[in-house]
């Protein structure tokens, strides 16, 4: 019984090819769907289209949306690194401006600057937010400091609310990659029915099977090595690396009505 669910033409030949990465599945999936789409003046080939056709454009819209988002976080998390970095110089005329009311070596002085310049600096990201809150509270009863006071109230609120922006993109990043994983599978079993269905229609003239089909990319090994499906890891590297190319930076202008990071209620499984 074992030899016979090992044969061949029981294996679905696009369950690998897919799982490789979400850009490669892409790339299969759009060119089946848009072979499909070419002899849509058949009937039959029309009724094969009609069904993987919305299966298709939702895995490729969730794509782009996937793709838009992964770049406005990493936008948002660049320009938090920015302005930390900026910080050091900001955090100087702080503390002149303190120092001009306060001698360093005032309890005052102590109190409002405790850890020094460095606590400023050590730490996460939220961390170094909740820092910068505290000192605002601590200036606060100062009505001579109040500029400094409004200043740091403002730097801190601005940095919070950045990070909540970013983990809200880094929520949406992990559900969207939840869904294009879970799309995979059913994409593959889409398309192994199709190829049944073209089998079917061109068991005379087998060279039309694979005229829809992307043969070099279904074929293709990633070095030779291994073929276990990436990690969301390495997809969001891989679709980073592709967002800083010039394709990338298009792709994102033209998705940008639709990847307002809002994931779309896309039932992949109904068509």
């Amino acid at each position: 019984m074992s030899n016979y669910q090992n044969w061949v033409h029981t294996r679905n030949p696009f369950s690998k090819a897919l799982q490789k990465s979400f850009v490669r599945a892409l790339m299969i999936v759009s060119s089946h769907r848009r072979r499909l789409e070419a002899y849509n003046n058949d009937p039959e080939l029309n009724n094969v289209y009609q069904r993987f056709g919305p299966v298709a454009r939702a895995f490729e819209r969730n794509y782009s949306i996937w793709l838009t988002t992964l770049a406005r976080r990493k936008r948002r998390t660049q320009e938090i690194v920015d302005k930390l970095s900026a910080l050091t110089l900001i955090l100087e005329d702080w503390n002149i401006r303190i120092m001009v009311q306060y001698k360093p070596s005032t309890p005052t002085y102590k109190e409002l600057m405790r850890g020094g310049r460095t606590a400023f600096h050590r730490g996460a990201i939220d961390k170094r937010i909740a820092h910068l809150q505290a000192f605002a509270v601590l200036l606060e009863p100062y009505p001579n400091l109040a500029d400094v006071y409004q200043e740091v109230q403002v730097f801190a609120s601005q940095l919070e609310h950045w990070r909540t922006e970013q983990n809200q993109w880094d929520e949406k990043v992990r559900l969207l990659s939840a869904t294009l994983s879970a799309s995979i599978p059913i994409l593959a079993d889409h398309m192994f029915k199709n190829l049944g269905i073209l089998i079917f229609l061109y068991s005379s003239d087998p060279s039309m099977i694979v005229r829809f089909f992307d043969m070099e990319l279904i074929r293709q090994r990633r070095g030779g090595k291994s073929t276990k499906p990436r990690s969301l890891e390495e997809e969001e590297k891989e679709a980073e690396r592709f967002l800083e190319s010039e394709e990338g930076k298009q792709h994102e202008q033209m998705v940008e009505e639709i990847g307002k990071g809002l994931i779309l209620d896309v039932n992949i499984d109904s068509a």
